[in-house]
């Protein structure tokens, strides 16, 4: 069972009947279009007390319905559009959660376990803490820091200074099981927002500096997924797949950073601003990453983040300033996003947003804005378990 995320500010109730059509439409306010023959009083001929004429109903056709499809299906989306508000999303073909909400959202601000600490103080790995890991004997140590965070966000995660500079991790969540993670956890979706002061790739000599590690176990020997600057690397694969981050990655911006492993279908799916990082190699050109294997000796453990940040060794980036945060990580691929273009192919700035109740035909969310700058006039989707989208946006 996934623990789920409490909703926060106020419910909106939304009746079953509306589970697979939109609300009727009230009059021109909702959509509806006023009919040209609707009788008017006129005040040449009817007594000044005539009681009016009765409203005549407006036709605003039939209601929007699922029809067929293998694909989520938003009809209607009530509430506010504000950050923070409650939106109860209405349609068809989302599937079934029992356990709505990501195992971890870490926005930095909203970890109790921070409580207390300072700016410039070092993020804790004690019992109570959602990280048991913080760096390495050669990465310098993650602190809280706040300067310029993400719009709606207090804080973030910085690594800087030292030798080392930006070399700076967390790892093992406890959330996800540790260093032991669970055996059915095969399957991750990490999200979270990055920026480097300088370019990942740039130091000298350049290494191969990772953003995430994902693996089984924290022994000599694993299962892995490894994502750098310039490419990614697998057990099972018989290839390394290159591509670099500056091709969609910005320096000294804030950027999007997502990865799916899928141990059990042997996929593993990279995005930087929501373009997919397809990889290449010079004996097979452009290619996607479908033969990931997790070692059998290690068929009784998960699969769980080891690094997420910046981890390299190199004194070449003493000067580098590593920044993370709201860091959403989860077993499904199940999720809601805003994005800012009415088709999913076009979005290159989405927010995630937290799910507080799912079911096929409803969803209810709290409203993360995030960057935006303002939720009306964005466009909505739904990813089932399966990675299917509705492909065209719901307007809000």
């Amino acid at each position: 069972m996934r623990p789920s995320t409490p909703p926060l500010l106020m419910l909106l109730i939304v009746p079953a009947a509306w589970a697979c059509t939109s609300p009727p439409a009230t009059g021109p306010a909702d959509g509806g279009a006023a009919d040209a023959a609707s009788p008017v009083a006129d005040a040449g001929s009817a007594p000044a007390d005539a009681d009016p004429p009765p409203p005549v109903p407006q036709d605003a056709g039939p209601p929007p319905t699922c029809g067929d499809g293998t694909t989520p299906t938003i009809l209607a989306a009530g509430g506010e559009r504000t950050h923070g508000a409650t939106m109860v999303i209405t349609g068809c073909r989302f599937g079934d959660d029992d356990a709505p909400g990501p195992r971890l959202f870490d926005a930095v601000d909203n970890q109790p376990a921070y409580e207390g600490l300072s700016v410039g103080d070092v993020v804790p790995t004690d019992e109570d803490a959602p990280w048991s890991r913080n760096g390495s004997p050669w990465a310098t140590e993650v602190r809280l820091a706040e300067e310029d965070a993400r719009p709606h966000r207090a804080a973030f995660y910085r690594a800087a200074g030292g030798s080392h500079g930006g070399d700076g991790f967390l790892g093992w969540p406890r959330a996800l099981g540790g260093t032991r993670p669970p055996a059915d956890q095969l399957l991750l979706y990490v999200s979270w927002w990055y920026r480097p002061s300088m370019d990942p790739g740039g130091g000298e000599p350049e290494g191969a500096n990772k953003f995430i590690r994902i693996w089984d176990n924290d022994g000599a020997e694993r299962s892995y997924v490894s994502w750098t600057h310039m490419h990614i690397g697998y057990s099972g694969g018989e290839r390394t797949g290159w591509r670099s981050f500056t091709q969609d990655g910005r320096v000294g911006r804030w950027n999007r950073m997502e990865i799916i492993v899928d141990a059990e279908r042997g996929t593993v799916r990279h995005y930087v601003n929501g373009v997919y990082q397809r990889v290449s190699h010079s004996s097979v050109g452009e290619f996607d990453i479908d033969d990931y294997q997790k070692r059998p000796e290690f068929a009784d453990l998960g699969l769980n983040v080891a690094v997420l940040g910046f981890d390299h060794g190199l004194t070449s980036y003493g000067a580098m300033v590593t920044d993370f945060g709201e860091i959403y990580i989860d077993t499904t691929r199940a999720r809601v996003e805003i994005g800012d273009a009415p088709t999913w192919a076009e979005t290159r700035h989405r927010e995630i947003q937290l799910p507080t109740a799912w079911s096929d035909g409803s969803i209810e969310v709290t409203l993360q804005e995030g960057s935006l700058e303002g939720l009306s006039g964005r466009y909505l989707y739904v990813i089932d378990a399966e990675g299917n989208v509705n492909e065209e946006g719901f307007p809000l």
